[in-house]
């Protein structure tokens, strides 16, 4: 619990990060309101914590190329094969990853899949759901309709927009930050 002692839990109310209001968030656990930070203070240096009020400047888009992390295309075109450990691995490191995510003081504003990636949206993958609240709280998400029909994916996340490849290339152009686990 921080020094202040503020810890709400099942916030009706929720603020973004840059002052957008969130209602009927029941999927967060506790958030925690971070104190500034004081010499006395012991917790790592990251980037995140040197910023003032614990915001990211500007827009922060997301993409996801792949339904797992650590997917570099090596197990088909080179040498080396994943093994199904690595993979699994990789299934565990993306839902992480996808969770912290549905933090609001963190979330990204905008949210693109392309390639495989598309395939976390389909009803049948697990972290789906996460998108959907995602979506419900206002986070812009993206689809390659390219990728989609590839790779035989029904979008199954209310309120994603189906666009080009060049839309989502637009909008990676635009971000201030693209991040790309």
């Amino acid at each position: 619990m921080p020094k202040d002692g503020k810890d709400f839990k099942k916030s009706n109310h929720i603020q973004h990060k840059k002052g957008r209001m969130y209602e009927n968030i029941e999927n967060i656990h506790s958030i925690k309101v971070i104190p500034e930070k004081s010499s006395s203070d012991t917790a790592p240096d990251t980037l995140f914590s040197q910023l003032e009020d614990n915001s990211v400047p500007g827009i922060v888009m997301v993409v996801f190329s792949s339904s797992y992390l650590g997917d570099s295309g090596i197990g088909k075109m080179g040498d080396k094969i994943a093994d199904k450990s690595d993979i699994r691995h990789g299934e565990e490191l993306l839902l992480a990853f996808v969770n912290a995510l549905s933090d609001p003081l963190s979330m990204p504003d905008v949210i693109a899949f392309y390639h495989k990636g598309v395939k976390l949206l389909s009803k049948d993958n697990p972290v789906s759901a996460v998108f959907q609240t995602l979506s419900e709280w206002g986070v812009q998400i993206f689809a390659s309709e390219e990728s989609c029909g590839k790779y035989d994916v029904e979008v199954s996340v209310a309120g994603v927009q189906i666009v080009s490849m060049q839309t989502i290339c637009r909008e990676m152009l635009c971000a201030d930050k693209v991040i790309h686990p």
